[in-house]
């Protein structure tokens, strides 16, 4: 099981980017939290979500 961060902007309906894998969900929302951080200071209008993805090795 992987972690990925789904990047949607402002007027967009489906993701606009995937970031990662992560290998665990703790990376994951430490990232997350970095980016939501930064999305309120600059007010781009873009929103972030943590989705979890079946890896096939």
């Amino acid at each position: 099981m992987s972690y990925v961060i789904l990047q949607t902007d402002k007027d967009s309906t489906t993701p606009d980017d995937v970031r990662g894998p992560y290998d665990t969900r703790q990376d994951a929302a430490e990232d997350l939290h970095y980016l939501r951080d930064a999305e309120l200071h600059l007010r781009k209008g873009v929103t972030y979500q943590l989705g979890r993805v079946e890896v096939e090795k």
